[in-house]
C-alpha cells in the first residue's frame, strides 16, 4: 500500500487523497452507467461512455507517469493502450451514429482495436526484462503454471465444450 500512498500524494490536509478517491468513484460510476446502457440496449450512450471511460483511464495512467519515479516510459506505453482504444471507440461512434456506416465492416478499425493489446504486451515485456532479477524463480514458475492452467480451463469451458456440443448435435449423437 506504500505505492498507493505515493501515487495518491497524501498531504497533511488529505486533499490529494480525496482527489484520488473522487477519480476512483467517478470510474465506478462511469462503469455502472456503461453497464446500464448496455443492459437497456442504448448503443449511442454506451459508445459515448466507453470512449469517456477509456480516455479517463489513459489520463489517469499519464498522471501516474508524471508522478512516478520508476518506469516512466513504461507508464506511457501502458497509457497508450486505453488511449488507442478510446480513439477506436470514437471512430466507431462516429461511423455508427453519425455516418450510418457499419463499423464491423471497417477492417482498419478492427486492426486498430488490436493496438491496445500490443501496447500492453510491450509494457509487460519491458517490465519483466527490467524487474526479473528481483523475482524468485520458483514462485514465478508456479505463477506461470497457475495462469496457464486457468487459461486452459477457460479455453476448455468456452470453446471445446461449445464446439463438441455443436458437433454431437449436428451429427445426431445426442
Amino acid at each position: 500500500y506504500k505505492s498507493l500512498d505515493r501515487l495518491s500524494g497524501e498531504r497533511r490536509d488529505g486533499m490529494r487523497t480525496r482527489s484520488f478517491v473522487l477519480v476512483i468513484v467517478l470510474h465506478f460510476l462511469t462503469a455502472g452507467a456503461y453497464f446500464l446502457s448496455i443492459l437497456y440496449g442504448n448503443d449511442f450512450v454506451s459508445n459515448i461512455i466507453s470512449a469517456m471511460g477509456t480516455t479517463g483511464t489513459a489520463g489517469y495512467l499519464f498522471y501516474v507517469n508524471h508522478h512516478s519515479k520508476d518506469f516512466n516510459r513504461n507508464w506511457v506505453v501502458l497509457a497508450m493502450a486505453p488511449l488507442t482504444w478510446a480513439i477506436a471507440d470514437i471512430i466507431w461512434l462516429v461511423q455508427e451514429s453519425f455516418l450510418g456506416i457499419n463499423p464491423e465492416d471497417n477492417t482498419f478499425l478492427m486492426y486498430w482495436y488490436i493496438l491496445p493489446n500490443l501496447f500492453m504486451v510491450v509494457a509487460t515485456v519491458r517490465y519483466v526484462l527490467h524487474e526479473k532479477w528481483r523475482w524468485d524463480t520458483a514462485q514465478m514458475m508456479m505463477d506461470i503454471l497457475a495462469t496457464v492452467l486457468v487459461g486452459l480451463g477457460a479455453f476448455w469451458c468456452v470453446f471445446i465444450t461449445h464446439m463438441s456440443g455443436l458437433v454431437f448435435t449436428t451429427h445426431g449423437f445426442v
